[in-house]
């Protein structure tokens, strides 16, 4: 492949990955890509094959080049191979057992999740982010989203069992259940005047999620299939909303309540939580919002990670990285071990 044009003060990143995979993979290319690095990386058919669509979406970037060697200066060595030998300056060791390697170490670089890859390649969503922040709230507390059971069935026991955590589907329907009629509400308004609702929602379509999600002052993040971890959350504090949710001690460095989200850890619990954020004044809303935004812009966005390393005090430097199904195996497997 020809090289694309790059400017001459961009640094140079030089990925050397192996782990296969889909939008996970995607998502770690794009960290460094959107972090103003200019991208090489390096061919492996295995890794290249099993990006699926995504390959695709790759080969539409600037600033990224498929390589057979590696080039022949550069200023970031980003690997999943610990067996990689390198004297270069900076070197980040990619490690997907995010669930067990999220210590406060000086060398570790922790990005907790990212979005989901489509807003990232739709560059005309993605700077739309900045300006939804201020846009106005018609709705106090919203949840859209799947919630069938047989959705997530597959992965119950490890939110249950492994995670200690709330069955999506049961949790939302304990909600509805014990919210009072006029608490809640399944119709989309833009009446700012009776806005203090729980709105749940059907599925939003991808063009106008981050609007819809940026037009209430509160989001409930229940888990996800496999892990507490979904894309909504990071979509939500991105455009400012304040997640409800009970694992805010999983991010690095952790959501505290009543400052980056309200917070709870049983169903009895979500019920009072959506009610304290159902009558919570204005100011307050605003101070909370204010910290989700500066929390998302110094720990989640992409744009600051060259920013963060340049901060950090060490050249070869640990990125606990979650892949969602791969990083829960291999969280459960130490934990079955240490059971034995």
């Amino acid at each position: 492949m020809a090289t694309p044009h790059r400017h001459s003060d961009m640094p140079v990143a030089y990925l050397n990955l192996t782990r296969s995979g889909s939008r996970y993979p995607y998502n770690l290319i794009i960290l460094f890509h959107k972090a103003g690095y200019h991208i090489y990386l390096q061919h492996h058919f295995s890794f290249i094959a099993n990006l699926g669509q995504y390959s695709q979406w790759l080969l539409m970037l600037s600033e990224l080049k498929i390589c057979l060697i590696k080039p022949k200066k550069y200023e970031l060595l980003v690997t999943d191979n610990d067996r990689t030998k390198t004297n270069f300056p900076t070197t980040i060791l990619v490690n997907y057992n995010y669930f067990t390697n999220q210590d406060k170490k000086d060398c570790t670089l922790s990005v907790p999740f990212m979005m989901h890859p489509i807003i990232y390649k739709e560059t005309s969503i993605y700077k739309k982010i900045e300006g939804l922040r201020s846009q106005e709230r018609s709705m106090r507390v919203l949840f859209a989203g799947n919630s069938k059971e047989e959705s997530y069935a597959e992965g119950k026991h490890y939110i249950t069992d492994l995670f200690h955590k709330n069955f999506r589907p049961a949790l939302l329907a304990y909600l509805r259940q014990h919210l009072a009629k006029n608490e809640q509400t399944e119709y989309w308004t833009n009446d700012l005047k009776n806005n203090q609702k729980f709105f749940f929602l059907s599925r939003i379509p991808s063009n106008s999620w981050l609007d819809t999600l940026s037009r209430a002052d509160f989001f409930l993040a229940p888990c996800g299939v496999f892990m507490p971890f979904s894309h909504n959350i990071i979509e939500a504090m991105a455009v400012g909303t304040i997640p409800i949710t009970e694992y805010g001690e999983m991010f690095t460095p952790p959501l505290i309540n009543g400052e980056t989200c309200l917070s709870y850890q049983t169903m009895e619990e979500v019920v009072e939580v959506v009610r304290q954020a159902l009558l919570l004044p204005e100011s307050e809303i605003h101070r909370m919002k204010a910290n989700v935004i500066e929390y998302y812009n110094l720990y989640l966005e992409p744009e600051m990670i060259k920013m963060r390393l340049d901060k950090l005090p060490c050249k070869k430097v640990v990125l606990p990285f979650n892949v969602e199904k791969g990083s829960v195996d291999m969280f459960a497997q130490e934990q079955h071990a240490k059971s034995q």
